[in-house]
């Protein structure tokens, strides 16, 4: 089964068998092919400080085709995830659900810490600054399992 490398922050591909890494392999690149389109959404809008374009406009075919694409290849890689999980050990589902469970943990943490002193830094809290304790709650999470049941 698979093999937890990098102090919890990664899996060891080759430890894998040949349709788990074809599953996880695949999970990636539609992941990563989401994350990029989405990008462009957020361009498009105005998102993470960055100012909207005025030569697009937000309701374009190409922009409906990019979300369009972004929403499929990202649900595509949440289904390859939920298979590739269910093949594995029940090792590597405790540190998914450990590392998921600290990732939530702090995106309410970090959520609500900006919310409160938002009033007092004149700062707006959108959606990415929760993401953002998200994900250092997810490599917290994998240093910590790592510590605690691997190192």
């Amino acid at each position: 089964m698979a093999k937890i490398t990098h102090k919890g922050m990664w899996i060891e591909i080759k430890s894998l068998d040949k349709e788990a890494k074809s599953k996880y392999i695949l999970c990636n690149v539609f992941l990563l092919l989401g994350a990029l389109l989405f990008g462009v959404h957020l361009a498009a809008i105005g998102g993470i400080g960055i100012e909207s374009s005025e030569e697009v406009s937000s309701s374009s075919p190409f922009l409906v085709i990019v979300r369009v694409l972004s929403l499929s290849f990202m649900f595509i890689a949440a289904w390859l995830y939920k298979d590739f999980f269910a093949m594995q050990d029940e090792f590597l589902n405790r540190y998914n659900e450990f590392v998921l469970s600290n990732g939530a943990i702090a995106f309410l943490f970090v959520g609500f810490l900006i919310s409160i002193l938002s009033p007092y830094i004149d700062y707006q809290v959108t959606f990415y600054e929760y993401f953002l304790g998200f994900a250092l709650g997810t490599v917290i999470g994998g240093y910590r399992f790592h510590k605690k049941f691997i190192g």
